[in-house]
């Protein structure tokens, strides 16, 4: 349980984080390489999908994510690094903000939730981010070589069936999870440049992947009929029910 002060000062991080800079030294050391930020629903397969990408071509790398989560089964217990969510185990991530050590951070306000990165967390020359919508215009600032955000969406049917399975009607997460998804559609939808759509077809992780990969390479523009599966996922969203 967080205290009300631990509260406020991750609300204040919440309206401070899309003017957040690093230190000129830490700032300095990410000038060569390419951020792809993957932005969309929780639950719309983007962890897979940059998984796959790193196995396809050896010059792209999942960046490490510092987050007050609780640990999944899933995940790559060497890409994260884990801090309790409570008021002792967040005071680390709040000094190194202060100092400006974090490369990045984004507070998920739903879920009081946070996430960050050091220059560390960014080892190779493309990079592979899961990225909240609201933390995208702090990861273009922040003096990569380029910073590049493809959207991931999948059938709504496929979709909701994964949505449901990891947060179950009761869940304490559920209703966050929603409105977090609807904030990062309804983002997305209103995107008019300096964005790219993939599709993620169930079972086929690679098509997805290598998309991705050639958008980073220069090769690929997207593809911009996943836009209506978005539209369909946001309706969806709309008729999650608690």
């Amino acid at each position: 349980m967080l205290s009300d002060q631990t509260i406020q000062t991750l609300n204040q991080l919440y309206a401070g984080q899309e003017t957040y800079e690093p230190s000129l030294d830490t700032a300095d050391k990410l000038a060569s390489k390419t951020i792809i930020m993957m932005v969309g629903a929780t639950c719309q397969g983007k962890n897979l999908v940059m998984d796959t990408a790193t196995k396809l071509d050896e010059r792209f790398i999942v960046a490490g994510t510092r987050t007050s989560r609780e640990p999944r089964d899933g995940d790559d217990r060497g890409r994260y690094t884990y801090y309790q969510n409570s008021d002792e185990g967040l005071q680390p991530v709040f000094e190194s903000i202060a100092e400006h050590t974090m490369v990045q951070y984004v507070v998920n306000p739903y879920s009081q939730l946070i996430y960050g990165s050091t220059v560390e967390d960014y080892p190779a020359e493309y990079n592979l981010a899961d990225v909240f919508s609201s933390g995208v215009n702090n990861f273009r600032r922040l003096g990569f070589k380029r910073a590049l955000v493809v959207t991931l969406v999948s059938e709504p049917s496929s979709w909701l069936k994964r949505f449901d399975e990891r947060f179950p009607q009761g869940d304490s997460q559920r209703q966050a999870r929603k409105d977090e998804a609807i904030e990062s559609l309804t983002w997305s939808l209103s995107q008019q440049r300096n964005h790219y759509w993939v599709r993620n077809v169930d079972g086929q992780p690679e098509v997805a992947a290598q998309e991705v990969i050639n958008i980073a390479l220069g090769t690929s523009d997207g593809q911009l009929d996943a836009r209506k599966l978005a539209e369909a996922c946001l309706e969806a969203a709309w008729s999650i029910t608690a």
